[in-house]
């Protein structure tokens, strides 16, 4: 729940709830806690391991463009992680 004249906690919510990935609340509702609660947990979101491959994008003498490296970093995104053994 944002503090009051928080706008960037707000727009963060709005955000999140538009990708479907959060609940937002203007105030505390037990119903709508009760109903998150009853919500079965989201799918992990695996990213890679972004400070590694930058730090080998800026050890490369023969560095690729940084916007091929975003490209390549977004595309290993797995919004299903693997299932834990």
């Amino acid at each position: 729940k944002p503090l009051a004249g928080q706008a960037e906690q707000l727009s963060n919510g709005a955000a999140m709830l538009q990708l479907g990935l959060a609940d937002v609340m203007e105030s505390l509702n037990a119903n709508c806690i009760r109903d998150w609660l009853d919500k079965p947990p989201p799918s992990p979101i695996v990213y890679p391991n972004v400070a590694k491959h930058l730090v080998d994008w800026i050890l490369d003498s023969q560095r690729h463009d940084i916007n091929k490296l975003r490209d390549q970093l977004w595309a290993k995104v797995d919004s299903i992680a693997p299932p834990q053994s």
